[in-house]
């Protein structure tokens, strides 16, 4: 009996023990490639940060043209590849994405935007596409668009693009 009461407190001691897990620690990003992509859409899902209203999910990006200035054209693809840094490595985080550009206007819902946000979960050390697809004419506005990416609130990564008639 008492060999069955020292098993059983044995057990209950290991089972309510807290298990320490290690954080994810994020030491920054780097920037692998940026410019116009390529990539195939997989789906699209609801996104309320974005002007209109869903945002892609994409992969197999492929940088087609290094370079900050981008053509305003329906189907032009710019953003950038980056790489969470810090340990351990494949450790999934979140990360919200902003984009600052100048004022566009959905003509569907009449709002108007100057950034929008996306989140997304990725993995340490895993090269990640970030970008941005001109879908709709009234998305085409000249001027500077920047992407950042964000992660606990502190920015991992930035790039700002000049988008041109």
């Amino acid at each position: 009996m008492s060999k069955l009461l020292l098993t059983l407190t044995l057990v209950l001691a290991i089972s309510s023990t807290p298990i320490m897990v290690k954080a994810a620690e994020i030491e920054g990003a780097e920037v692998l490639k940026f410019g116009i992509f390529k990539s195939e859409v997989v789906r699209s899902e609801a996104a309320a940060g974005a002007a209109a209203g869903s945002k892609g999910i994409v992969r197999n990006a492929v940088l087609v043209t290094q370079t900050t200035r981008i053509p305003a054209r329906t189907g032009t693809q710019f953003g950038f590849q980056y790489a969470v840094k810090g340990s351990p490595v494949d450790a999934k985080i979140r990360v919200t994405n902003k984009y600052l550009h100048p004022l566009v206007q959905n003509p569907q819902t009449k709002k108007s935007f100057t950034s929008q946000t996306t989140r997304a979960t990725q993995k340490i050390g895993k090269a990640v596409f970030v970008g941005y697809t001109f879908d709709h004419d009234w998305e085409l506005v000249p001027g500077e668009w920047t992407i950042q990416v964000y992660s606990r609130g502190k920015k991992l990564a930035e790039k700002s693009f000049q988008v041109v008639k």
